[in-house]
């Protein structure tokens, strides 16, 4: 089973924000902020102690950041509310 969990998190999200026209989910902020929305880049001290490489994140490459946050402007819950995002 091939299972994408940023997009069904995303797929519920549109969802949630479907069924409320008005809710817009404080995390999309997140997302379009870190590209992510769990804390991926705590404990660096401890993964590092493990012998365990860096993960791999998005934040960690500016340009892939910034064309995910574009693509996220063209989605619609973000476009009609580009105040929450700097926009």
């Amino acid at each position: 089973m091939d299972v994408k969990p940023f997009e069904m998190i995303l797929a519920i999200r549109q969802w949630q924000s479907a069924n409320d026209e008005t809710r817009v989910p404080p995390s999309i902020v997140e997302i379009y902020k870190r590209g992510y929305t769990q804390a991926v880049g705590v404990n660096t001290e401890l993964r590092e102690a493990l012998g365990l490489p860096p993960l791999k994140t998005i934040t960690n490459n500016p340009e892939q950041l910034e064309l995910f946050r574009e693509m996220l402007m063209k989605t619609p819950v973000v476009s009609a509310n580009d105040y929450m995002f700097g926009g």
